[in-house]
């Protein structure tokens, strides 16, 4: 039994995507929270949704903005210098899609699929900033949710055990199952724009592969929620990452395809992590 992953879906490839050479480059680190639940959609379908809290309404909100550095610390301050403190503060705020590959989902998720281009516009909306200061048109827009590379889930693994499935990096510690989905997109600001590799990671407290209520079973019998506290059916909070991404040469794109050219930067960011631990 294999984990039953969301399976996301669209339609734009990253060729002939290139920002105005006029524009301002945008560049820095973007560090939130949010909390969200699996929502299964039934067992052993396949269909999910991430749900972004708070429900309902097809989209979540981006709170406590913490480590923001280059553009996001000092956009839209309203100065002719921006100083620290200027731009995207720890009390902004944002709005974030909820994803599903389910189109009839409930509350109405926006629809998509991993591993191809995309375009999910506005991923990343509605930024708030106490200076106000121009900061209105800030989004991101999602281009990719990549596959993860590595060994696939098989419903044996216990605590301890790392698999992954679909777009799912999946690691069982004592804790509880904690999960990590990589996505590629670009930050937009009016004319200014820049593309970002993201990551969102979770972990769902108490919960573990095996047993009754466990992971597996909730996926493939009972159809529960996977999420944290009383049941392990409410919001569980999560960390949010945005990191710049350097767009490769041309001949690199052709040569290899958008897709291959992105999942090498994802392995390689990873790699430096686990160097750094």
């Amino acid at each position: 039994m294999k984990w039953r992953s969301i399976v996301f879906s669209s339609v734009v490839g990253l060729l002939g995507l290139a920002a105005s050479s006029s524009a301002a480059t945008i560049i820095g680190h973007l560090n939130a929270s949010t909390a969200m639940l699996y929502d299964t959609r039934g067992a052993a379908t396949g269909l999910s949704v991430l749900d972004f809290a708070p429900t309902g309404g097809g989209s979540g909100q981006v709170v406590n903005l913490l480590g923001m550095t280059g553009y996001f610390a000092g956009v839209g301050c309203g100065e002719a210098v921006c100083l620290p403190g200027d731009g995207l503060t720890s009390t902004s705020t944002a709005l974030i899609l909820d994803l599903t590959n389910d189109p009839t989902a409930a509350p109405p998720a926006t629809f998509a699929p991993s591993g191809v281009d995309i375009l999910i516009s506005n991923f990343l909306s509605a930024f708030s900033d106490p200076d106000a200061g121009g900061i209105g048109g800030l989004h991101f827009n999602l281009l990719k949710i990549p596959d993860q590379v590595g060994t696939p889930c098989t419903g044996l693994e216990t605590i301890g055990d790392s698999c992954v499935e679909g777009p799912f990096s999946i690691l069982d510690t004592n804790q509880g199952v904690r999960f990590n989905i990589d996505f590629f997109g670009e930050m937009i600001n009016g004319a200014d724009s820049g593309f970002f590799v993201g990551s969102f990671a979770s972990t769902f407290a108490g919960l573990h592969f095996q047993g009754p209520g466990g992971v597996f079973d909730r996926l493939d019998n009972t159809g529960l929620n996977i999420g944290c506290g009383p049941g392990n059916l409410g919001f569980c909070s999560g960390d949010f990452n945005l990191d710049p991404f350097v767009v490769p040469e041309p001949a690199s794109l052709l040569t290899f395809g958008a897709g291959a050219a992105l999942l090498a930067v994802v392995r390689r960011r990873r790699a430096v992590k686990a160097e750094k631990v």
